[in-house]
């Protein structure tokens, strides 16, 4: 019966293969080449796999099943997902029931499997369609969502009852306006935009948020002076930038690792931060802390550090100026003594004897 079964089915008349198929195992004639040809009659003619899949699934699983024909069994489940790719890679995946259920029926099987049968390259590639076929039908779903909203868009807003007034008058603007939109009113929802985002330009949370700010502020105000104060006196000093880049990595990690200055410490710290500020400098010769990001630069008096890092062009240019300097100043001194030999010279040689002189007189 079983080899009519498949010359029906070579031949391409699945109509009658499943009818012989149905009427086989309505008389509980089972047996796994049986099956695997309903499962793939099934889906040619019905388009449909999950229900077939688990009956194989059973039939694994009960004691009719003769798992010492391990060759034939294998033989015979490679036979059916060949047949099923075959015809999914001629006419694609086509299916009259959901792809999760035929999933599940396929996980299903799997389990059922002896590990005797090796058909894991089959049943994966099989598995690998279904679920492309999954992902196909969602992004679709995704694109008609999307055509439906852009068809019929929103009408109105939802929103919670709880809204400050000056929120909710903005939410009701907003509302409006899409309202204007889709009646086609392009002038009068202009209006609305324009004026919608002006406020949104001028957006100010505290006013639109009491609800959130009220009780912050509320809550600074035992200790704002004390805090005010600190700000003021503690914003440029080395452990604020510290535990300000603690705050900027993690504030709840700043929150929860307890108090990260004891104030003895602070104090200690602070002197030593006003010392930095005055002198521009740790250590001697170590180079100093700038003041707005309190990072180590270059000591500019140092003169030899300065130079290594030069480029080397840059270095000879400034070699042939300090030469031309030597020179000129070498120069000058030469020239600043021979012009005060030759005064000395002058005063010796025209030096008058206002004596000699009267006796001309």
């Amino acid at each position: 019966m079983n080899n009519a079964i498949k010359e029906l089915i070579y031949d391409f008349k699945y109509h009658q293969a499943l009818e012989m198929i149905n009427d086989e195992i309505d008389g509980n004639s089972l047996n796994l080449e049986l099956l695997s040809y309903s499962v793939v009659c099934s889906y040619i003619v019905k388009e449909l796999l999950s229900q077939e899949i688990n009956s194989l699934s059973i039939f694994i699983k009960s004691d009719d099943f003769d798992i010492s024909k391990n060759k034939k069994n294998t033989k015979s489940l490679a036979w059916m997902f060949n047949q099923l790719i075959d015809s999914i890679d001629e006419k694609g995946l086509i299916l009259k029931e959901p792809i999760d259920e035929v999933l599940l029926q396929l996980e299903n099987f799997k389990k059922s499997l002896p590990k005797s049968i090796d058909i894991d390259s089959y049943v994966n590639k099989f598995n690998g369609y279904l679920l492309k076929a999954k992902r196909d039908i969602t992004a679709d779903e995704v694109v008609q969502q999307q055509e439906s909203k852009e068809k019929n868009p929103e009408k109105s807003l939802v929103f919670d009852d709880k809204l400050s007034p000056k929120l909710a008058r903005l939410f009701k603007k907003i509302e409006l306006c899409m309202e204007l939109s889709n009646q086609g009113r392009i002038f009068e929802s202009s209006l609305f935009y324009k004026d919608i985002q002006e406020k949104l330009k001028n957006f100010d949370p505290v006013l639109y948020f009491p609800e959130v700010f009220i009780p912050f502020y509320r809550n600074l105000s035992k200790h704002y002076v004390k805090m005010q104060n600190f700000i003021d006196n503690s914003q440029d000093t080395l452990e604020w930038h510290i535990a300000e880049q603690m705050y900027k990595s993690s504030p709840e990690a700043l929150v929860s690792g307890g108090q990260i200055y004891q104030e003895d410490n602070f104090n200690n710290t602070h002197e030593m931060s006003n010392f930095i500020r005055e002198n521009r400098s740790i250590l001697p010769k170590l180079g100093v802390i700038d003041e707005e990001g309190f990072s180590r630069i270059t000591l500019q008096t140092d003169n030899e550090k300065i130079e290594k890092e030069m480029p080397e062009e840059e270095q000879e240019n400034r070699m042939e100026t300090d030469d031309f300097s030597r020179h000129a100043e070498s120069f000058a001194e030469d020239a600043e003594k021979d012009n005060e030999e030759n005064n000395d010279y002058a005063e010796d040689e025209f030096e008058f004897d206002f004596d000699s002189d009267s006796e001309f007189g």
